[in-house]
C-alpha cells in the first residue's frame, strides 16, 4: 500500500515562518491531541492550538499547505521523506492489527467457553488501540526527526503532520466502530463467533483502502 512519490518538483521558496521551538512544540501538541482522540469519545478530532501558538500555527499552515487546499501539501525534501516514512509506517501498522487479529479470531471460533471468548474479544480490541498509538507516536517521532533534518522545511512538515493528525483522529473513529463489532460479539457471545471473522477481513480491507488512498492525495 506504500505510495512513492516520484516527482522532484519542490517548491523551495517557502521559508520558516516561527522560531524552530515553536514547530516542536507543536508536533508535541499534536501528538499528544492525536493520542488523546484515537481512543476517548470525549475528545474532538479536531486539533485546536494552545493560546499562545494559535497564530503561528495558522501562519504556517498557510505557508506549508497549498494554496486553495486544505488538504495538499506542499512538496519539499522535508514533507516528502517524512510522508513517505509516516505512509510506511501507517501501512504496516495496519498489516500488523489484521494479522494479530486474524490469529485472535481463529483460536476463538469453534471456543464454546463463553467467559474465555469474551476475554479473548476484550484483548483483541485493546491490542488493536494499542497498535494504533504505536503507530501514532512512531509517526510523531518521525516528523521531530525531520524537522530536524531539514528545519527549512518546517512549514510544509508540520502542515503533513496536521493532516495526518486528522487521519489518525479519523481511524480513531473507525476502531472506536472495531471496538462496537469485538462489544456487539461479545454481547451475543457464540451466535456472533462465527461472523466475527468476516467482519474483521472486511474492516481491515476497509482500513487498507483509507490508508492507500490518503497518502496518495497528500501532494
Amino acid at each position: 500500500m506504500n505510495t512513492t512519490v516520484t516527482s522532484n518538483t519542490y517548491n523551495e521558496n517557502i521559508k520558516p515562518v516561527a522560531p524552530m521551538p515553536v514547530y516542536k512544540e507543536l508536533l508535541k501538541e499534536l501528538r499528544k491531541h492525536t493520542l488523546a482522540a484515537n481512543k476517548e469519545d470525549k475528545v474532538s478530532n479536531y486539533f485546536v492550538a494552545p493560546a499562545h501558538l494559535k497564530k503561528y500555527y495558522a501562519l504556517i499552515k498557510l505557508a506549508g499547505l497549498k494554496l486553495d487546499s486544505e488538504d495538499k501539501i506542499e512538496k519539499t525534501p522535508g514533507s516528502t521523506e517524512f510522508v513517505q516514512a509516516a505512509n510506511t509506517i501507517a501501512d504496516g501498522a495496519t498489516s500488523d492489527m489484521q494479522k494479530s487479529t486474524d490469529e485472535k479470531v481463529q483460536t476463538i471460533k469453534n471456543q464454546t467457553d463463553v467467559s474465555a471468548v469474551k476475554e479473548k474479544l476484550r484483548k483483541m480490541r485493546q491490542d488493536t488501540l494499542d497498535k494504533s498509538a504505536d503507530s501514532i507516536n512512531a509517526t510523531f517521532d518521525k516528523a521531530d526527526e525531520t524537522v530536524d533534518a531539514y528545519p527549512e522545511n518546517a512549514n510544509s512538515i508540520l502542515s503533513a503532520a496536521g493532516l495526518l493528525s486528522k487521519f489518525y483522529t479519523g481511524i480513531g473513529d473507525v476502531l472506536k466502530n472495531f471496538g462496537g463489532i469485538i462489544m456487539d460479539a461479545i454481547n451475543k457471545v457464540i451466535d456472533a463467533i462465527k461472523n466475527v471473522a468476516i467482519k474483521v477481513e472486511k474492516f481491515f480491507s476497509d482500513a487498507a483502502s483509507k490508508v492507500g488512498h490518503f497518502f496518495s492525495s497528500l501532494f
